[in-house]
């Protein structure tokens, strides 16, 4: 009876670790499929969010046709409730006026909330990133950290939260920890803080603003201020004014996020009234815009600095292309390098007197020359072309001055920027701009801002495109794009493999192809 009983117990031990085995397994295998899915998500939002740096609209005219709106909707309610309960909704419809989507914004998600975001399209390679209220969650930085890093450039990270419970820990994983609140003025006072998950009232030290952004952190630009101050952020609507206390000590602030708060205790008249003078003041001062709003009992709000100079966005006059003409000479040799040549047909808003190319350090600009004509001369254009020499280079970028204003009378009939280059051919694993993907064949990867690794451009917008890929006799090329004619070229003794998009705009960055080495040649 004994052994029947041992037996029973042996077998349903056995069935207990089996059964705990194979919950395991299947644990491990959903944690690993959800992580791998999140990672494809991941990839897929940063492929979509980095092509925002390329837009090319008139961010002048989305900030005019939101101002516009703002000051009819929101400028004439008098009464700071109904202020309040209305602004969600008039800004949304400001927002779906004015088609702030053509600004590029995109989403950083918290774990409770959505941050909102413009990715630089400045020169910058340094970015400063400051959190005011950590409330234990930096997945929102990480994300903007990834994503930036993507562009090549660095954030310093810098947070300031007075629970140091998970904060301590958690943010200096990004950037620098700071211990306490970070208010109008110094001192130790009552704040609103995140304790064993919930807001609780405690008595917590002070640091004055002002003295945090100029003396400790000793910077004077702030690209993302994230501000989650917990009711304190009343006292710090000034320095957001034209004649604020940043204005005066030349802080510059471009980007923000921020929770404004009412009080769970009431009354919150003061309040209303405090925040409907604010937002008033940000739309006489014509400054910052206000968008994404989001009422959550308290007000969410992205708040974007146009008369900032931290982020390339205002651009009143400016060129935008209308075809890319793209030669690539590849030889093969021992050095892997490559020639190439890009043409840039353009268009212009206003008089351009100067523009920018987006290039990669890497490649070697030899020659930037700008044709134009304004009048057709015995059947086509009367094209005058001019080399510009005093190109300056800064990381990615050329600035390139002009000898004259470019308008649109100027090139009616044509207008192009000519660029002259060289480059290596990076190595097998590289997967920016033209590499190696075997031990002798080449492959291009474009998107995600590698384009400037292999074309100069001036804005990734769609454009009808050519592709000519010049290659030894025996070489191949594949790509996407419809096949022209072939053509030898005789002098280099290479063949011209001649492509383009037809009709369809496309952009560079969506461009793809593989250039196959030469095959030798086998008699019988």
């Amino acid at each position: 009876m004994s052994s029947i009983l041992m037996k029973s117990t042996r077998n349903k031990v056995h069935r207990f670790l089996k059964f705990v085995f194979l919950f395991a397994l299947f644990l491990g295998i959903y944690k690993f499929y959800t992580v791998y899915l999140d990672d494809l998500r991941e990839e897929s939002a940063d492929e979509d969010d980095l092509q925002t740096v390329f837009l090319a609209e008139n961010k002048v005219e989305v900030y005019k046709k939101w101002l516009n709106c703002a000051k009819w909707s929101l400028m004439i309610i008098e009464d700071p409730v109904q202020f309040w309960t209305q602004f969600t909704k008039i800004t949304q419809k400001c927002d779906e006026e004015a088609e702030i989507d053509k600004l590029g914004l995109i989403t950083l998600k918290n774990k409770d909330e959505d941050k909102i975001a413009i990715l630089p399209r400045n020169n910058d390679e340094k970015h400063t990133f400051i959190t005011l209220g950590i409330g234990r969650d930096i997945t929102g930085e990480q994300r903007w950290k990834r994503k930036m890093g993507k562009l090549g450039k660095e954030v310093d990270f810098y947070g300031a939260d007075p629970m140091t419970e998970v904060n301590e820990d958690l943010y200096p994983q990004i950037g620098k920890y700071f211990p306490f609140a970070v208010a109008k003025n110094p001192g130790y006072a009552t704040a609103s803080v995140l304790k064993n998950r919930q807001y609780v009232n405690q008595s917590v030290v002070h640091v004055d603003i002002n003295y945090f952004i100029e003396k400790l952190l000793r910077i004077n630009k702030i690209d993302n201020l994230w501000m989650d101050a917990e009711g304190a952020e009343y006292d710090l609507f000034e320095i957001f004014e034209k004649n604020g206390s940043f204005a005066k000590k030349g802080i510059e602030v471009c980007q923000i996020n921020i929770e404004v708060h009412l009080s769970e205790t009431g009354p919150n008249h003061l309040n209303y009234e405090k925040f409907m003078k604010f937002v008033k003041m940000l739309i006489r001062e014509e400054q910052f815009a206000v968008f994404k709003t989001e009422e959550v009992i308290h007000m969410r709000m992205y708040m974007f600095n146009f008369a900032s100079t931290t982020v390339s966005l205002v651009d009143s006059a400016g060129f935008t292309p209308t075809k890319y003409e793209l030669t690539l000479t590849t030889e093969f040799g021992e050095e892997n390098t490559f020639t190439g040549n890009v043409k840039i047909h353009v268009n212009v808003t206003g008089s351009v007197k100067e523009f920018d190319l987006k290039v990669s350090k890497d490649l070697n600009v030899e020659r930037v020359a700008f044709f134009q004509a304004s009048s057709i001369i015995r059947g086509g254009p009367n094209t005058l072309g001019r080399v510009i020499l005093d190109i300056v280079k800064k990381g990615d970028s050329i600035h390139v001055p002009l000898d004259e204003e470019i308008t649109s009378e100027s090139i009616k009939e044509l207008g192009y920027i000519e660029v002259d280059y060289k480059g290596k051919v990076g190595e097998k694993g590289a997967k920016k701009g033209l590499f190696l993907f075997n031990s002798s064949d080449y492959e291009t990867n474009l998107k995600n801002g590698n384009a400037i690794h292999l074309f100069p451009i001036l804005e990734d917008v769609a454009a009808p495109l050519t592709l000519s890929v010049l290659t030894p006799w025996r070489a191949g090329v594949e790509t996407t794009l419809k096949a022209g004619e072939h053509e030898s070229v005789t002098e280099s003794g290479l063949i011209s493999n001649n492509f383009n998009s037809g009709n369809e705009k496309i952009k560079i960055s969506d461009l793809y192809f593989k250039i196959n080495a030469p095959t030798p040649l086998i008699l019988d």
